[in-house]
């Protein structure tokens, strides 16, 4: 068949052309964001407008409207509802724990291996698609950019699916509707498949009529769409082109429009993947840059090479298994990246709130009077993560806040209080309410007492499973009397900080809010209150 023999050939270069090609996107990178980026970006966005009008016109026109919005309101109900709070607590259920006995309960993976993979897969892309945005948004307004950015690309997503899954499905759902009229008249359920085919069917472009009363068994009110396939799970990289196939109008042409749309569709993912190598080594060199905006030319070349190289050596060496991992990965590093993420909203807030208040400002002075820790909760001892990353050469505003390494005291107060935390806590309490000794001790005397019961039964755990819920309820306690003591000395001096970040601190690095809150009543009472404002 030559529609089967095309097919094949152009899976195969679609193939080929998946890979990226360094050279190919060298020349679009070298000539910058406004003139290569741009004009390639909009080729091929033009290229998938006319697929997707061509689509939209050429089969059932008003099935596609009501697709779409029937599938607004599905999005709406579904999605952002019930979708955004479903965990499938009971298809999660393993065998002997309250498993559905119909077998009718979904897979125990389902979650893990999609929605959460879905999720965590977008969180993990979100800051590199953010910092995109932001260089090309330049000059608009954040009302402009959350709707170029979020409820444009939302509405032209929901029709593009709508236009060419809605019709991959209705030609789906019509190949099986003629595979039963195959077999309940003609006792033969590949009666219309196609030469070649095991599940593509041939749709008969006249009325099909049966028996000696010759009643009509089929009525084709779409002519010239044909054939239409099932969805085959094992040939699933051939489903989009079985689609553009599917337009042959076999009265007027002899080959049908399938070669044609394949070729713009072929050209528009290639144009697809240099812009995105393009836009991908943009932001990595703005990155790698530490934020500037001007720098050399070369410089986008080797990150547009060498990312080509890799994902090149990647697929050649491992093809699609290499990939996964590599996904893998990423989805991995968007699990911390969740918990940034919060923090940068709340730094968006802040930033919005500001500029507000200087609207003519190119750099805003995001200080709200309140001084800062002097030893923040990821300086002190961490300061060597940043010593390491940079290979030595630490930023020079760190070097001046004596943030470039941790000195002996930090490491000494660190690993002191990683075993001993109670004799820093009762430290801090006595200089900051030196007139009550007895609450004081009171205090340090719960503290030591849960932060001892909640190691103890955690050890305990590997002979009786069930102590495990007393070293957490130990372990929480514990954690909230120190977010309480670090709370109430923010108040007291007007530091800055917030209820999320005092708990994870307090619960999870501990040892690190006493050398903190002791370093800081060290410079308080020692240097005065008004020293080292916030920046």
């Amino acid at each position: 068949l030559i529609r089967r023999k095309c097919e094949n050939e152009i899976a195969a270069t679609n193939s080929s052309n998946l890979r990226p090609r360094p050279g190919h996107t060298q020349v679009s990178v070298v000539s910058g964001l406004e003139v290569g980026i741009k004009h390639l970006s909009n080729i091929a966005f033009y290229l998938g407008q006319l697929l997707l009008f061509w689509t939209f016109a050429l089969d059932n026109t008003s099935f596609i409207l009501n697709f779409i919005v029937q599938s607004v309101g599905y999005y709406f109900q579904y999605s952002i509802i019930l979708t955004s709070f479903w965990t499938d607590a009971f298809g999660q259920l393993r065998e002997g724990e309250g498993r559905a006995v119909d077998d009718q309960a979904s897979a125990t993976w389902w979650m893990d291996y999609w929605t959460v993979f879905y999720m965590a897969w977008w969180t993990a892309w979100s800051g590199f698609i953010g910092i995109f945005i932001a260089r090309i948004s330049k000059g608009r307004s954040v009302f402009e950019v959350v709707m170029y950015g979020t409820f444009i690309p939302f509405t032209y997503i929901l029709i593009w699916f709508c236009v060419f899954g809605g019709v991959g499905l209705r030609q789906a759902r019509q190949a099986m509707e003629l595979k039963e009229i195959g077999l309940e008249y003609y006792n033969d359920a590949g009666k219309f498949l196609a030469d070649g085919s095991t599940y593509c069917h041939d749709v008969p472009q006249e009325d099909l009529v049966f028996g000696v009363n010759n009643t009509v068994i089929f009525t084709n009110h779409l002519l010239g769409v044909t054939p239409v396939c099932e969805f085959n799970s094992e040939d699933s990289d051939n489903a989009w082109f079985n689609v553009l196939y599917s337009f042959s109008f076999p009265d007027d042409f002899k080959s049908g429009f399938g070669n044609f749309f394949s070729i713009v569709s072929i050209l528009a993912v290639a144009l697809y993947f240099v812009t995105s190598s393009d836009s991908g080594s943009l932001i990595v060199d703005h990155l790698a840059s530490n934020g500037r905006e001007e720098h050399h030319w070369l410089q986008r070349v080797f990150w547009a090479f060498t990312e080509g190289a890799v994902a090149s050596a990647l697929l050649i060496a491992g093809g699609s298994d290499s990939l996964k991992a590599l996904q893998a990965a990423s989805i991995l590093a968007g699990l911390p990246f969740t918990i940034i993420m919060c923090y940068m909203m709340q730094s968006i807030l802040i930033m919005c709130r500001k500029a507000r208040e200087n609207p003519d400002s190119r750099y805003l002075d995001l200080s709200d009077g309140n001084i800062e820790f002097k030893t923040p909760s990821y300086g002190g001892i961490f300061n060597i993560i940043e010593y390491i990353v940079s290979i030595g050469s630490v930023h020079p505003r760190r070097v001046e806040l004596g943030m470039d390494l941790p000195t002996r005291k930090h490491a000494v107060g660190y690993f002191t209080n990683l075993f001993f935390p109670m004799l820093a806590f009762n430290r801090i309490l006595n200089k900051e309410h030196p007139r009550d000794p007895k609450s004081n001790l009171a205090l340090t005397g719960l503290y030591t007492f849960m932060f001892m019961a909640w190691i103890a039964f955690f050890i305990s755990t590997v002979k009786s499973h069930g102590l495990m819920v007393f070293g957490w309820t130990a372990f929480l306690i514990n954690g909230f009397v120190l977010m309480a003591t670090k709370m109430q000395f923010r108040a007291r001096h007007s530091i800055r900080g917030n209820l999320v970040g005092d708990l994870s601190t307090s619960l999870f690095f501990y040892p690190q809010v006493m050398v903190q809150l002791e370093e800081e009543q060290e410079r308080l009472y020692n240097g005065g209150e008004n020293d080292d404002k916030a920046n």
